[in-house]
């Protein structure tokens, strides 16, 4: 690994940047952000750090607090959005809220559909019987399992599902 800590960001290796924009990427995406946002947020800090004039003694750790701090900015806009929204759609018969609102539902339903997708079989299996509306005892005679098995499935799902869409709620 080189050394990251002196001189100019600019002058590092071009290896070496495209080192440290792949970790920056996969720190952000494990605090469940897009891989497209994520990108965006580390060039962001790596263009931050080559206009900087100081020498941070690392300059990793002071690109992941750059993209940390513009990842919590980015958070709060979009809560700030969706509240906004929110209010929109209180009001009655708003037209613009009611596209808005119905767009975000379907951005949302859109995502819960491809984190469904990405369950093992098993999980994905139990979710959507129990989303048709099947009962635990069904569902467990259907799969040749007990109805325990089926509620830790659902429990599984449900808390791989709230993970994965949590930044988008």
């Amino acid at each position: 690994m080189a050394k990251t800590g002196s001189g100019n960001l600019a002058d590092l290796p071009e290896e070496e940047l495209a080192r440290l924009q792949r970790r920056l990427v996969r720190c952000l995406m494990k605090r469940r952000f897009r891989k497209e946002d994520a990108e965006e947020l580390a060039q962001d800090a790596l263009l931050k750090g080559l206009a900087e004039e100081r020498h941070p003694k690392s300059w990793e750790a002071w690109l992941h607090s750059v993209a940390a701090r513009d990842a919590a900015t980015l958070c709060r806009k979009r809560d700030t959005a969706r509240g906004h929204l929110e209010r929109l759609a209180q009001k009655r018969g708003h037209p613009i809220a009611d596209r808005c609102v119905e767009a975000e539902e379907r951005e949302l339903l859109a995502h819960l559909q491809e984190e469904i997708d990405r369950l093992p079989l098993e999980l994905r299996w139990t979710v959507l019987r129990h989303c048709d509306g099947s009962t635990y005892a069904q569902i467990a005679r259907q799969m040749g399992c007990s109805t325990q098995t089926v509620k830790r499935r659902l429990g599984k799902a449900r808390d791989a599902l709230w993970r994965a869409l949590r930044p988008l709620l």
